[in-house]
C-alpha cells in the first residue's frame, strides 16, 4: 500500500493485492476535504475467487476478473454525482454458468425540477439500459418503498420494529430495457428465460403510498412452460397491491396450449384474492376458464401453511363446461387437507376428499361418476382416442410412509381407436414390499355383457417408472380390430384370435412378446376378389421378429390348397424385412377380376 496523505486528502494512492485467491491493483486519488467528498479510482481486479474467500456460495466454482475508472462525488445515492466506466471487459464465472460485460457506464447527476433537488442516475450496458430519477432524497424514497413493501407483504407480528425515516422521500420514476436478459437468468435463474429487450418501468408516489409497475416482454418461459406477449401490471392502493400477469399463449407444447391467459388479485399481508382466466375474450371456446379463490398462508414455527379456498368457478374443456364446488385445500410440509372438492358436469362428477398425512389414519377419498374417458383427450398422444364412461372410486393412505392404495373402477363401453373392449372392470392395490401397483383388469363381453373375455394383470414400479403386465386374450373377434385392416382383407364374423402379450421394461419403450392364434378365420381379398380358409395359425412376435407356423390356406372357389410359413425382422415394428415361404399347385390368387379404363391387371390367375 502506497499513497501521500495531506489533511483529508489521498494522493497517489496504490494499493496492490497478490495473493492466490485474489490478484488486484488500486490506484487513484480521494479528497475528502469538501463537504461531499470526491473519487478518482482506477480498479484492475485481475483475478478474484469469490468461494475461496467465502463472498459466494458456489459448490465449485466463483471467480471474476475486470477494470474501472470511477471519477464520481458522494458516499451515498444522495450525494453520488459523476461516472463509472468498465475499462475492461467484467467476467464472472459460477459453476458452469458465465457472464461477459463489455460496456458498463452508470452516471450520476443531481438536477433541480420544478426548484426541487432532483437525482438522476442512469446505467448504459450490454445487458441493461435504464434510469432512475428522484425527486427529494433518493435513500429516503427508497426506505419509504422499502416500507411500503414491508407492510404489503409480511403480517404485522413478523414486522421489525426499526423505525424508518421517509420525511424527505419524493417521487421516483424508473424505467429499464432489459436487452440481454439471457446472462442475467443463465446465472441466478436457469429456469427461466426471457426475451431480449424486456422492459420494466414505472413509479413511486411515497405521499400516496402509490406504486405503479409494468413489465413488458415478448416471450417468458419457465422450463417448458411458454408465455407469448407477457405482460405484469401491479400498483398499489389502500395498503392493498393490486396485480395481473398473462399473455396472448400459454403453452406446454404445440399440442397442448390456452389462448389470452390472465392471472389478476390483490394482496395484503399474507392473503391473496385471486382469479385465473384463459380464453376469456371469446363468447365460445373448445377450452376457457374462470377460477376464483381465497389464498392464505402464514408461518407456523418452522413451516408455512397455505390455506386455498375456490369460490364457484368454471372450466370448459372440449367445449364441455365443469363447475367448480366451494371448496378448501390445506398444504404444508406435513399435511394435505383437501375439503370437498368437486367438478360437476351435468351428469359426470369428479370429487375428491380427505388428507394426506403422517397420521396413518388420514385417508385420500376420490369418486368417478359416469366421467367420459374422452375429455381426456388435450393429455393423451396423437392417434390415440378413448372412449367409456368411468365410474368407481379410489381410497389412498400413509402416502408419505408405506402407501396403501385401493382402486375398485369399471369403465362402461370402453373403446381404444374403435376398438370395443365392452365393459371393463379394474382394481388396484400398493405392494409395500415391492414396492410397486398391482393391477388386476377383465372385460365383460356378451349381449349382456355377462361373459369374461380377456384379461389384464401385473405390476408398475413408480420409481424405476417400469412395468411387467400379462395380457390374456381369450376371444377377441377380428371383427374388433377391423380399423387396421379392412381396407384390404375382410374376415368372417366367427374368426377371432387368442394367446398371452408380455408388456414389460420401459414405459418409455417397452418389450413386447407374444404368442397368439388365428381361429375359425376365413378372408377375403376384394382387391383379387378370392375368399380362402385359413386354418389355425400360430404367431409368436416380439421386438425383434414376427414369426407362424406353417399353415394351411383352402381355396373357397377351389379347394386346392396353400401353405404358408416364415418370419418378418423388425425394429420394434418398423423397418419390416420378410422371409416368407409359400407352397402352392394350382392355387387361385386372383379370380375373374373385370376389366375397366383403370385397370392395371384383370382376369383369372393361379
Amino acid at each position: 500500500i502506497y499513497a501521500q496523505l495531506f489533511d483529508k486528502k489521498g494522493d497517489s494512492l496504490s494499493l496492490t493485492l497478490n495473493q492466490d485467491d485474489i490478484k488486484a491493483k488500486i490506484s487513484g486519488n480521494i479528497d475528502f476535504i469538501p463537504a461531499i467528498p470526491e473519487f478518482n479510482i482506477l480498479a484492475d481486479i485481475i483475478h478474484a475467487d469469490l468461494r475461496k474467500m467465502n463472498l459466494d456460495s458456489a459448490k465449485f466454482k466463483s471467480q471474476t476478473s475486470f477494470q474501472l475508472e470511477a471519477f464520481f462525488n458522494g458516499l451515498n445515492i444522495d450525494d453520488f454525482a459523476g461516472v463509472i466506466n468498465l475499462t475492461k471487459p467484467f467476467r464472472y464465472q459460477k459453476d458452469s454458468a458465465s457472464v461477459i460485460v463489455n460496456r458498463f457506464v452508470l452516471n450520476g447527476y443531481s438536477l433541480n425540477i420544478n426548484e426541487s433537488e432532483s437525482k438522476k442516475i442512469v446505467l448504459d450496458s450490454d445487458i441493461v439500459d435504464g434510469q432512475i430519477i428522484s425527486k427529494g432524497k433518493a435513500s429516503s424514497s427508497f426506505a419509504a418503498l422499502k416500507n411500503l413493501v414491508t407492510n404489503l407483504f409480511i403480517a404485522e407480528e413478523n414486522r421489525s420494529e426499526t423505525e424508518i425515516d421517509t420525511s424527505e422521500a419524493g417521487f421516483v420514476d424508473f424505467d429499464a430495457n432489459i436487452k440481454d436478459p439471457k446472462q442475467i437468468t443463465n446465472l441466478f435463474f436457469p429456469d427461466i428465460q426471457i426475451a431480449p429487450n424486456t422492459r420494466l418501468y414505472g413509479y413511486y408516489h411515497p405521499n400516496k403510498s402509490n406504486l405503479n409497475l409494468s413489465v413488458n416482454s415478448s416471450e417468458f418461459r419457465y422450463n417448458t412452460i411458454l408465455l407469448t406477449d407477457f405482460y405484469v401490471i401491479a400498483y398499489t392502493k389502500d395498503s392493498k397491491i393490486f396485480a395481473g400477469a398473462g399473455g396472448s399463449t400459454l403453452r406446454q407444447n404445440e399440442s397442448y396450449f390456452v389462448e389470452n391467459f390472465n392471472m389478476e388479485g390483490d394482496l395484503q399481508n399474507d392473503s391473496v384474492n385471486f382469479n385465473i382466466m384463459w380464453d376469456n375474450f371469446k363468447d365460445s371456446a373448445n377450452y376457457a376458464a374462470d377460477i376464483s379463490g381465497f389464498l392464505n398462508f402464514k408461518k407456523k414455527e418452522d413451516r408455512t401453511v397455505y390455506e386455498c379456498s375456490f369460490f364457484d368457478s368454471e372450466l370448459i374443456m372440449n367445449d364441455i363446461k365443469w363447475l367448480f364446488s366451494e371448496s378448501h385445500i390445506v398444504l404444508d410440509s406435513s399435511l394435505i387437507k383437501i375439503s370437498d372438492l368437486s367438478f360437476r358436469n351435468n351428469e359426470e362428477l369428479v370429487y375428491v376428499d380427505g388428507n394426506i398425512s403422517k397420521y396413518p389414519g388420514d385417508i385420500l377419498y376420490t369418486e368417478f361418476k359416469n366421467f367420459k374417458l374422452s375429455n381426456l383427450a388435450p393429455l393423451t398422444p396423437d392417434g390415440l382416442d378413448i372412449y367409456g364412461r368411468l365410474n368407481g372410486s379410489a381410497t389412498m393412505a400413509q402416502l408419505y410412509d408405506a402407501p396403501l392404495v385401493f382402486t375398485r373402477d369399471s369403465i362402461a363401453g370402453f373403446k381404444v381407436n374403435e376398438i370395443d373392449f365392452g365393459n371393463f372392470y379394474l382394481s388396484s392395490n400398493w405392494d409395500n414390499k415391492g414396492n410397486k401397483i398391482h393391477l388386476n383388469a377383465y372385460n365383460l363381453k356378451g349381449s349382456r355383457n355377462q361373459f369374461m373375455n380377456d384379461t389384464i394383470y401385473g405390476d408398475y414400479w413408480p420409481d424405476k417408472d417400469s412395468i411387467d403386465f400379462t395380457v390374456d386374450i381369450r376371444s377377441l373377434t377380428m371383427k374388433t380390430l377391423e380399423e387396421y385392416y379392412g381396407e384390404y382383407i375382410i374376415f368372417n364374423p366367427t374368426a377371432f384370435i387368442t394367446g398371452i402379450i408380455n408388456v414389460n421394461g420401459s414405459v418409455k419403450e417397452p418389450n413386447f412378446s407374444g404368442d397368439i392364434k388365428l381361429k375359425q378365420a376365413v378372408a377375403k381379398i376384394p382387391y383379387l376378389n378370392t375368399t380362402n380358409k385359413i386354418d389355425e395359425m400360430n404367431i409368436l412376435f416380439d421386438n425383434e421378429e414376427i414369426s407362424f407356423n406353417e399353415t394351411k390356406f383352402i381355396s373357397g372357389h377351389t379347394s386346392n390348397k396353400a401353405f404358408v410359413s416364415g418370419k418378418i425382422d423388425h425394429t420394434n415394428f418398423s423397418d419390416f424385412i420378410f422371409d416368407i415361404s409359400v407352397n402352392m399347385d394350382n392355387f387361385l390368387l386372383m379370380h375373374e377380376l373385370p376389366a375397366t379404363d383403370t385397370s392395371f391387371f384383370y382376369g383369372t390367375a393361379y
